[in-house]
């Protein structure tokens, strides 16, 4: 069976989701515009997030394929902030629903997944990703998946102020995104930078579990194409849509007393994602 817990922490913490009533209007915006993720402290947001996977695994010569749709509740809670705006989140993902039409998660999927910290900078560059304070001990499957998140990012946001139709770049390693910002409007009181982005990534995990026996290594690569819209009074992302295209190989090898045991799986997975805002600090956001 293909590990998803990885693929999917990767999506939450990439996925970083749009509030409004009114129909938009173009606005023009001010020159050099400054955007940031800005968010104060203690805010709580809730985002709902969707997900649909299509491909296929490969495995002792074998394909199989790969078919589930899931629902997500994902809980964002500011608990500390620098005074250089680094944001730190605290980011707690439930499961609401589950569709797995060719069988390949076998009940592998949990319910709850363990609550991390994320650390990020004001232009979305992940710092840090780890487990929460005051969670148990996650194991070596969340160890792996909270390593995982480090590479891919949200969308990163310019260094410099940006006009309606400027494009940026960021680079950070082999990790590589172009951003451009499509449109400023005006929705009720809020205005909303639409931005598209895409990006590629390396994928790398090598992970052991002593007291299982267990060695897991993955490598792979992730594209990504998807559209956001930030809440600028807010610096909050109110909705991200895409998709990911993941190509992963991995092989866990079972310590055994004669040798290790190795077995291996190739995957090609193609993610379509919906994450918008439901909530903030406990009040509802009205679906656009």
């Amino acid at each position: 069976m293909l590990c998803l817990a990885p693929i999917l922490s990767l999506l939450a913490a990439t996925c970083y989701p749009f509030v409004g009533v009114a129909a938009a209007t173009a606005a023009p915006p001010p020159a050099g515009l400054e955007l940031s993720y800005d968010r104060p402290l203690g805010q709580v947001a809730r985002y709902h997030m969707s997900l649909d996977a299509q491909g296929e695994q490969r495995s002792l010569g074998e394909r199989l394929p790969v078919r589930w749709k899931a629902q997500f509740e994902l809980i964002e809670e500011v608990v500390a902030k620098g005074t250089d705006g680094t944001l730190w989140l605290r980011v707690q993902a439930r499961l609401l629903d589950l569709t797995d039409a060719a069988g390949t998660l076998a009940g592998g999927m949990p319910a709850r997944w363990p609550a991390l910290q994320v650390r990020l900078s004001p232009r979305g560059e992940l710092i840090d990703v780890s487990p929460a304070t005051g969670e148990p001990d996650p194991g070596p499957r969340q160890r792996g998946l909270a390593a995982l998140m480090v590479q891919p990012g949200p969308i990163v946001l310019p260094d410099r102020g940006v006009q309606v139709g400027d494009e940026w770049e960021y680079e950070a390693g082999t990790t590589h995104q172009a951003n451009r910002l499509l449109s400023i409007t005006q929705v009720g009181r809020q205005k909303v930078a639409r931005i598209a982005g895409s990006g590629s990534s390396p994928l790398a995990l090598d992970q052991s579990s002593p007291a299982l026996g267990l060695i897991t290594r993955l490598t792979g690569h992730l594209q990504q194409q998807s559209r956001m819209d930030l809440l600028l009074g807010r610096g909050l992302a109110e909705r991200h849509t895409g998709e990911m295209h993941l190509e992963t190989k991995s092989e866990v090898a079972l310590q055994l007393p004669d040798g290790p045991a190795p077995f291996e799986m190739e995957s090609d997975l193609k993610v379509a994602f919906d994450v918008h805002l439901v909530a903030i600090d406990g009040q509802p956001v009205e679906p656009r």
